[in-house]
């Protein structure tokens, strides 16, 4: 009997992890389609020229995503957009996956193989390539899972690797040097047993603190043998001083004024928009009364069908809750929701379970952690919680079935399930609009059936519009590959598909953080050396609008000098200026 209970069990589990991965195959295809001009572009060219000293790219510090990127890109000869795209798409499974080992033991395989799913459509239509958030979200779940694992155990090789994965961690994002605070999770592990473990917690936090030096240090000299000292240090000092421009929206100040709105923002709109499911459990718990009474009127038959009754409305009630929900708002509140019930639901259930699951409690907060870093480390404040919604997600539902099964009877037990259908029904539904009507800065999936003739590209689909103005581009700016090029219009994928190397440090000079005195500075400095850069002003959606006004001044002033420039193609998407001699 035992050999047949373990053949089932086996069985099952085999079933659910086949059903994670098969439900990620079929979004493959949806994955290389669409081709954006600017964020995925951008990171292309990051790749693209990571290994080349001698062009000098210091934007970010995102030194080991350029790295791992770099080797994927120059892999191949073309496809390279494809290549990078599988590879996003392998870090979002093993996302769940490892999410599915660490929570199983907590909720129905199935139930949480949905939410893993649901969660997943998010990140994966987010952003189709390889960048530092994919990265970022795998070390850290990894890391995380090898911290729990080794506490669970008492291994500190197991804690000692997660300090190392999350040192390493700091080298794939700058802001995951916050994902250090998990070292605080072994002392909260412990309970109220500190006094008694204080030897063991020293233990552990020692493994974990001599990972987290092997880590941060493996990365810095990973990142000084491929970038180079100066390129290093550029690098981390560009970030830095990005973070301390307040006129910068990857500042610092506008960072936290993001996070606080987002936060309020999401408080309001789950008061506002859970009115439904509040009273859908207060509906259940009325007509359950009737149920619990001891009154003589109605038969136990009768309590038990005023139970089911009170069940099944509350079902349709909150169903109906979901649909209208989804269709009303767009899906920024309803990611504000979410984030919302997942930092109260986790936070609370890590304080009321510290005594009773030690495991599950550090799982709470290590989740509430996960998710104060990844907003705080993002200029788009809550919304970002588009990025990476499964595991916490998942970690919220196992602590709302767990905090709820404590001295509760049977009603309670009801308003746990309600709860739950309510959340992974607003995942699920949201979820599935989102990845099905999303992509990302190109047209509705059903408009893309074009594949462009760009090596890079091969194998990606796009509109007939976009695929020709961009191969209409390569075939204009191929004579002057030798020339450097200044893209701007947020038109970065111009750094891509052709071989002329950036005229700035920054690869997508439009935005904030390469401010207007590092703009203005560069571009003097490459006219006193009588560099004179080919010049696409891009206007793709026929604006007319661009970041900074500036900038486009300071390029227009150098292009209304006839003697050094003349325009040589425009159309209503971008216009192309070449020098009439490079000195």
């Amino acid at each position: 009997m035992k050999n047949i209970h373990l053949k089932r069990m086996i069985s099952s589990k085999f079933f659910i992890y086949v059903l994670l991965i098969g439900a990620f195959v079929l979004l493959i295809p949806d994955m290389l389609k669409g081709i954006d001009l600017t964020d995925m572009a951008y990171m292309l060219a990051r790749y693209k020229y990571v290994f080349d000293q001698e062009v000098p790219v210091n934007d970010f510090s995102i030194i080991l995503t350029d790295i791992l990127g770099g080797i994927l890109y120059h892999a191949v000869p073309e496809g390279q957009v494809m290549l990078i795209s599988i590879a996003c798409w392998v870090l979002n499974c093993g996302i769940a996956l490892l999410s599915l080992q660490l929570l199983r033991e907590y909720l129905n395989g199935f139930l949480l193989a949905i939410i893993l799913i649901g969660g997943s459509l998010f990140s994966i239509a987010f952003i189709h390539v390889l960048h530092y958030n994919t990265f970022s979200m795998f070390f850290q779940v990894l890391g995380f899972s090898l911290l729990i694992k080794g506490l669970d155990r008492k291994s500190k090789r197991l804690v000692l690797m997660s300090g190392f994965v999350q040192g390493l961690n700091v080298f794939v994002r700058l802001p995951n040097i916050l994902q250090l605070s998990f070292g605080i999770l072994i002392v909260w592990y412990f309970g109220d047993n500190i006094k008694n473990y204080r030897k063991i917690i020293l233990n552990y936090m020692r493994q974990y603190v001599i990972g987290v030096c092997s880590g941060g240090l493996f990365g810095a000299c990973l990142g000084g043998i491929v970038l180079g000292e100066i390129g290093l240090k550029g690098l981390l000092l560009n970030t830095m001083e990005s973070l301390g421009d307040h006129s910068s929206s990857y500042g610092v100040t506008a960072i936290i004024k993001r996070f606080f709105k987002g936060i309020i923002e999401g408080a309001r709109n789950t008061v506002r928009y859970e009115a439904g499911l509040f009273i859908s459990i207060i509906f259940l718990l009325g007509l359950l009364s009737i149920y619990i009474g001891r009154g003589k009127i109605i038969s136990e038959k009768g309590r038990i069908k005023c139970y089911k009754m009170a069940e099944v409305l509350s079902i349709f009630f909150i169903v109906l809750w979901i649909l209208v929900t989804t269709e009303k708002l767009p899906y920024t509140p309803i990611l504000e929701i979410l984030f919302t019930n997942t930092v109260v639901i986790s936070m609370a259930s890590a304080v009321y379970l510290w005594k009773k699951d030690a495991k599950l409690s550090t799982i709470c907060m290590g989740c509430v952690f996960m998710e104060l870093i990844l907003t705080i480390g993002t200029n788009n404040g809550t919304s970002f919680y588009v990025v990476f919604m499964g595991f916490p997600m998942a970690v919220t539902i196992c602590a709302l079935q767990k905090s709820l099964s404590y001295r509760y009877g049977r009603i309670k037990s009801s308003c746990k399930y309600m709860i739950t259908i309510a959340l992974v029904g607003l995942l699920s539904v949201e979820g599935y609009q989102y990845y099905n009507t999303y992509v990302y800065r190109d047209s509705p999936k059903d408009l893309l059936n074009n594949q462009v003739k760009i090596k890079e590209y091969t194998g990606i689909r796009t509109t007939a519009e976009r695929a020709g103005y961009l191969e209409n581009l390569v075939k204009t700016l191929q004579p002057y590959d030798d020339y450097q090029l200044i893209a701007l219009g947020d038109f970065a994928i111009g750094y891509v598909i052709t071989d002329m190397v950036p005229f700035f440090t920054s690869l997508w000079p439009d935005l904030t953080s390469f401010s207007i005195g590092r703009f203005q500075k560069q571009l003097e400095e490459k006219l006193e050396q009588n560099i004179y850069p080919v010049i696409v002003l891009a206007d793709v959606y026929q604006t007319g609008e661009y970041r900074s006004k500036e900038k486009i001044e300071m390029v227009m002033r150098l292009i209304s000098k006839r003697e050094k420039y003349k325009m040589i193609y425009e159309d209503k998407y971008y216009r192309i200026y070449i020098p009439l001699k490079n000195k």
